[in-house]
Formats: structure tokens, sequence, C-alpha cells
């Protein structure tokens, strides 16, 4: 039999030293932190210099014994939604009370101080999870070699944000302006700058019973730019456009994720999708360091000095219809959406507040 590892605590009190009360304590949070950062998939969201891995359940740790055993061992947590002031929103519909732990949707968000060290420049930008599978993904860790592919893992491009084209990265710092948490969706309002007069805020709204995305981004300039909104979907997606909304599906998968790009103060234009380009690198997905694979990304885009880009992110059975129309309620559009054949509603205020109304 293997002899138990000494830790911390263990080494101390060996050495006659009271250890206090703080390594426990320190312990405890760090376990409620990577809990709440496991996704439904019970794997850590791949956020930063990380590659896709799973979430340990080591023993006696409560809530992250749970979460690394998909709800099978441990604690289940109580807290549902984690906001850090690090930078890091973690958020899920759930942890497998009335649906099986893996048909969860669960979320990130990052904001927060500007870039530092192994950092990227994904300020504002989402990961994603629903119904057992990867809706949308980060670019992934490239590794430490100093070439091409670590530039592009590292930069804005490789996130699921809005970026500006041809603009040397600002890495800026992220506010998180506004939160709103209620029982069947969250609200968050971020807001930065990316330099050269150029301002972005991001509006998120995530709902439960449907299980979809709202997000609106906008941006302004003092000279006129080239925005996108880059949405990247898992290596395994084969994505269809028809007209303003785009559809990803595996092939003979269940689930379908369905990409609608809803006019809001602009026009919508055409949708683009990009998969395994190198020359620039993009629709690339880093599992790991040296598992690349082509992964498509859907590009909704603006020009000018301002950009106004509204887009709704939903996954469903693979057969399932997904539509919507929009009507005002003075200055506000409502966005009734279709979803399955249940209907919800969404309300959109003109400084970008998301509040669900049905």
């Amino acid at each position: 039999m293997a002899t138990p590892s000494l830790n911390q605590v263990d080494v101390l009190q060996q050495c006659g030293v009271d250890p206090g009360t703080t390594i426990k304590a320190r312990r405890l949070e760090l376990a409620k932190w990577l809990a709440l950062s496991t996704n439904s998939l019970g794997r850590l969201h791949q956020i930063g210099d990380t590659e896709v891995v799973k979430t340990y359940p080591f023993p006696g740790t409560g809530a992250l014994e749970y979460a690394g055993s998909l709800g099978t061992r441990g604690i289940r947590p109580t807290q549902r939604i984690g906001i850090f002031d690090a930078g890091y929103i973690f958020g899920r519909t759930g942890w497998g009370e009335t649906r099986p732990f893996t048909q969860e949707s669960t979320y990130s968000i990052r904001f927060g101080p500007a870039r530092a060290v192994h950092g990227h420049d994904d300020h504002t930008s989402i990961t994603y999870t629903s119904r057992g599978r990867d809706i949308l993904v980060d670019g992934g860790h490239a590794g430490y070699k100093n070439d091409d592919w670590r530039v592009w893992a590292k930069s804005e491009f490789a996130e699921t944000g809005m970026t500006v084209l041809g603009t040397d990265s600002a890495r800026p710092a992220t506010n998180l302006e506004r939160s709103s948490i209620g029982k069947t969706s969250e609200f968050y309002a971020l807001s930065d700058s990316l330099g050269n007069g150029i301002a972005r805020q991001r509006s998120v709204l995530v709902l439960k019973d449907p299980d979809l995305m709202v997000v609106l981004d906008r941006g302004t300039s003092s000279s006129n730019e080239d925005y996108q909104t880059l949405w990247r979907l898992p290596s395994d997606q084969k994505v269809s456009v028809h007209g303003t909304q785009a559809v990803a599906l595996a092939p003979g998968d269940r689930t379908k994720t369905t990409l609608l790009q809803i006019p809001f103060q602009q026009d919508a234009t055409p949708i683009q999708v990009a998969t395994g380009e190198t020359d620039p690198i993009q629709g690339w997905h880093f599992l790991t360091i040296d598992k690349r694979k082509p992964a498509p990304v859907v590009k909704f885009t603006r020009s000018g000095r301002s950009a106004s880009i509204l887009s709704v992110i939903v996954p469903t059975r693979s057969n399932a219809p997904v539509s919507y129309t929009t009507s005002w309620q003075g200055s506000r559009m409502l966005i009734n959406l279709t979803v399955d054949h249940g209907t919800t509603t969404v309300a959109v205020t003109p400084d970008g507040i998301l509040q669900r109304i049905k």
C-alpha cells in the first residue's frame, strides 16, 4: 500500500508548529473556486494558458469532489454563480438537481485587470456548454514556442468577443459595470477601451429553460473601424448559413447550435465563417499544446465609427425549430423567441440593458 503524502499541515505539525486555520480555510476556498470553474462536462473552463483537462474529484473536498465526479460523490454545492474580482464569472443552470449533471448549461465570462504573464487578451470572452457538449470554446493554449501560433492564441482573435481589425492589442482592464442574478436568468454588463479612441461594451443575458444566451456588443471609435464579433465553435461542428442565422451541427449529433444575428440600431450584414485558415490564422482550437484542430468561427461584422451587434446563441436538439420576431415597447426592442415550440421574450434597451420578460 502506498504511503499517503504529507501536506503542509502535516509537515508543520511534525515540526512542532501550529499551522493555524489559514491553510485549511484557503484550501476550502480554492476547492470552491475549482468547483465553480468546472463545466457540465466535468472539465475546467479553458481560459488562458490552459488545456482541456478534467476536474479531479479530490476525496474529502466536498463541492470539488462533487463537480469532478459529475455529481456522484461529495457534497452538492449551494452556490450556482461565482463572480471573482480577479476577472472571472462562472455560472450554471444548476448542479443536477432536476436534470442530469451533464445536461446542465455552464458558462464563463472574463473581465478584470489587464493581461499579464500567461494571460490572454480574452476580456469579455465567453465559453459555454449545454446539452452534454461544448457550445462555445476558447482558442486554447498553443504552447510556449514564440511563433505565430502563440501570438494568435494569446490574442483577442482567438477568443469569443468583439474585435477591431488592424489595431494593436491594448491589453485592457475591463470593468464589470453591472450584474443581476435571477432564478432563470443572469445579466452582466462589461466595458473597456481598446485604445486609439475605441470603446467597447458587452451585455450578456443567460437564460435557463430555454437555455440560451443573448449578447449585445457595442463599439464606438474616433475613426472608421472594422468590428467583428467572433463566435468560436468546437472542431466537430459544420456550419451552414441561412440569411441572418448560422446553424452549427456535428454530423450525426443530436444537438445543434443556432446563432442569430438580430438587427438592433444597425442593419445586419452577411455572416462569414472561417475554418482552418493560416493567412491570417483563424478558425482553430488547441485542445492541448500539441493537439490543434480546425474549428469554425462565425463572424458578425460592422464597419464605421460605431457598431451594434446583437447575437443569440441557442443550443437545442438537432431537429428543433428556432425562430424570432421583434416588436417595440416604447424605446425597448422586444425579441420574441420560439425555441423548440416554446416561447420566451427578451427586452433590449437603447443603453444595452437586457432583461428576460417571459
